[in-house]
């Protein structure tokens, strides 16, 4: 029997999630979220006593989307470094997380929290090591290539930019030309065995 017949923890954390991603870390407190999941905050404080159990259980539920994501695209694959059908719907999934404005503002903010909070960190290392995977999927390279590293800091930095500058068509052109120059150089780079992978 669930611990939690009516869902209220998912409503919580769904709603936590939804207020990061609008609103950013500051509107995170438990009276907006409890609000925002239609509960009172005492019914919220029973399922998260302190704000840092609310912020590790909401950072945790936001990237479990994403992970169970990655899973099957791993899943999916035959070989360790799958296809190039496998690397290019990795590839679409890296480039939608990297344009979501609203994604990158609720990363940031649970960026800054993981500072004092270790459960935090942790988690955001969790979803650091999937991204690294599938980066490494998708360039047909293992994970602790250096062209991942490159890759995966091009797109966060992109994704920072994508938030920072307003979301017009010279921000967008730009982006395009960044990660088409990056593909192509990734694409012409050889691996580390000297053997250059064969791209289309």
């Amino acid at each position: 029997m669930s611990r939690d017949p009516e869902g209220v923890r998912e409503r919580i954390l769904d709603a936590g999630v939804r207020l990061l991603r609008e609103s950013g870390i500051r509107a995170l407190s438990g009276a907006q979220v409890a609000k925002l999941a239609g509960l009172s905050q005492s019914h919220l404080t029973y399922y998260f006593p302190r704000r840092t159990d609310l912020l590790v259980a909401v950072g945790r539920h936001s990237l479990g989307t994403v992970v169970e994501q990655l899973r099957g695209f791993f899943n999916a694959s035959e070989s360790p470094l799958g296809d190039q059908a496998v690397r290019d719907r990795v590839r679409r999934l890296l480039r939608a997380q990297m344009e979501d404005r609203a994604r990158t503002r609720m990363m940031l903010g649970l960026l800054v929290e993981s500072q004092d909070e270790p459960a935090l960190r942790a988690v955001l290392r969790e979803n650091s090591g999937f991204h690294r995977g599938a980066a490494a999927l998708a360039l047909g390279r293992t994970a602790d290539h250096p062209d991942v590293d490159i890759v995966l800091a091009t797109l966060w930095g992109l994704g920072i930019q994508q938030l920072l500058y307003d979301d017009d068509e010279g921000t967008r052109a730009r982006t395009e030309r960044i990660l088409r120059r990056v593909g192509q150089w990734i694409d012409a780079a050889p691996d580390p065995s000297g053997n250059e992978i064969q791209r289309r």
